[in-house]
């Protein structure tokens, strides 16, 4: 079969991808006769880009980190934006890469799992504060956090560290689920992200590379090409679907997204344990095609409350645990997984039940749904939208085992005049609600502790002491 014909037969593929898919792009490889790790420095850069190099030799580290490794003007390639396309169409379920470089978000791609970190993202080593790649290039030759004259670090994978738990957990789950992989641009040489490879249960195995590699012979359709090129003709085709769910060729059922929605919460920290809980805090679902035709909701403006079944995306784990630490009863009380809310689930499905505003039919998107009451991330992938039955799914007389008991547990928000003006008049209410329903894990008490809530481009500072929430401060 040709790669077309594999595209169009399957419907949750996974695209996993190295250097190899960046080097059109004009960003170099490291293997390669040209690569980095040919080129000749002071140090070999597998010991620069080391651990102990980056806390031994800062300097020189970061010399070479803004000689070789930033690049942050280079443009996605046709391979990026092919991959994005295909996200779009409902095709691709995810993007797994070893790259640093962001493009496949900047090309558009959503669900992408960056195993090895991004250059886009830097961290101080002390306090946690986030800084941009522009913080990175102008404070040299060394840069501090600017509150607390902590080291700033890169948030990428070094030698000597391992890859992010919650990062693999997803690609795994990803992987696993696929009915077809794509291999490209990789040599499939770095562990242990080259072994991800044995956890693909599905029909098709792609491998794309300009060399040839030792997994050649274990694919069912083998490319020596650049990657761009290759992607780059194939024709994608939005089709409709009898059904969210559908069956591979193992026959294992498998759902896929409808929808993302889009929110003021670009981290988990800070939303709402539940949904409802703060009325002000909105959100945009915009659909995939083919599911953002205005048939699709005809109708929909009778009801005034929706149920929206979603996924944790960021709480996905490849074990299943029976008993979990609810953070109402401060992480030290075990309870069922199952007589909990807890996000980390066998399926790690959400439920939510989120109030209308109003419904929108653009050029761009086609019908997005504008909901209150949210309580998920920003760009949350969603799987089935349900109208709320007033009659039938209300309870008067339902009890709720410990959540009943800290159903008031809300804090006193104070914030002075100085730092209300800098919040937009419109997020006011919401950041006030959000802040009373105390985003803090139970088990942490330390007054002097500062803590930090990013929300609507906002980084906002508060402590808490004696069930009063005090905001120290707000950046932007």
């Amino acid at each position: 079969m040709t790669l077309q014909e594999i595209i169009n037969e399957c419907e949750s593929i996974v695209f996993f991808g190295g250097a190899g898919v960046s080097t059109e792009s004009g960003i170099p490889d490291f293997r390669s006769v040209d690569g980095l790790y040919n080129q000749k420095y002071d140090y070999p850069p597998e010991e620069i880009l080391s651990h102990t190099f980056f806390y031994n030799n800062t300097g020189e580290f970061y010399k070479f980190y803004r000689d070789k490794l930033i690049c942050k003007n280079a443009k996605p390639n046709p391979a990026h934006l092919k991959l994005a396309e295909l996200e779009r169409a409902g095709k691709l379920s995810a993007v797994v890469t070893q790259n640093i470089d962001g493009l496949h978000q900047k090309a558009g791609s959503k669900n992408v799992f960056e195993l090895h970190g991004s250059t886009l993202r830097n961290y101080c080593t002390k306090c946690g504060k986030s800084f941009d790649i522009d913080y990175i290039e102008n404070n040299t030759p060394i840069p501090y956090c600017d509150e607390c004259d902590g080291l700033v670090k890169p948030d990428v994978v070094l030698y000597e560290e391992g890859l992010d738990n919650d990062t693999v957990n997803g690609a795994l789950n990803a992987i696993s689920n696929a009915d077809c992989l794509i291999i490209a641009g990789t040599s499939l040489t770095v562990y242990p992200a080259a072994s991800f490879v044995r956890y693909f249960r599905g029909k098709y195995l792609v491998l794309i590379n300009r060399d040839e590699t030792a997994m050649d012979k274990s694919a069912d359709l083998v490319i020596h090409d650049k990657v761009g090129e290759v992607l780059s003709k194939i024709k994608v085709k939005y089709r409709a679907h009898s059904a969210v769910i559908r069956y591979t060729c193992r026959g294992r059922r498998i759902m896929r997204p409808i929808a993302k929605i889009y929110t003021d919460f670009p981290e988990k920290f800070g939303i709402p344990r539940q949904s409802g809980l703060v009325k002000q805090l909105e959100g945009r679902i915009i659909l995939d095609p083919p599911y953002n035709v205005k048939e699709a909701f005809d109708g929909i403006e009778e009801y005034s409350y929706l149920w929206i079944l979603w996924q944790f995306s960021e709480c996905i784990k490849s074990d299943f645990s029976p008993t979990v630490r609810p953070p109402k009863l401060g992480g030290e009380k075990r309870k069922g997984v199952f007589a909990t809310r807890s996000p980390f689930r066998p399926n790690n499905i959400g439920l939510s039940c989120v109030k209308l505003e109003n419904v929108t039919h653009t050029k761009e998107y086609g019908t997005v749904l504008t909901v209150s009451g949210i309580d998920m991330k920003n760009g949350t992938p969603i799987y089935d939208i349900k109208p709320y039955i007033a009659y039938a799914d209300c309870k008067p007389d339902a009890k709720s085992s410990f959540a009943d008991i800290h159903k008031n547990d809300k804090l006193t928000v104070k914030i002075n005049d100085e730092l209300k003006v800098q919040i937009p008049n419109n997020k006011l209410g919401a950041l006030i609600g959000i802040l009373e329903c105390d985003p803090r894990p139970a088990y942490q008490n330390d007054e002097s502790r500062i803590y930090g809530i990013s929300f609507a481009n906002m980084n906002i500072k508060f402590k808490v002491s004696n069930r009063i929430l005090t905001v120290t401060d707000i950046e932007k």
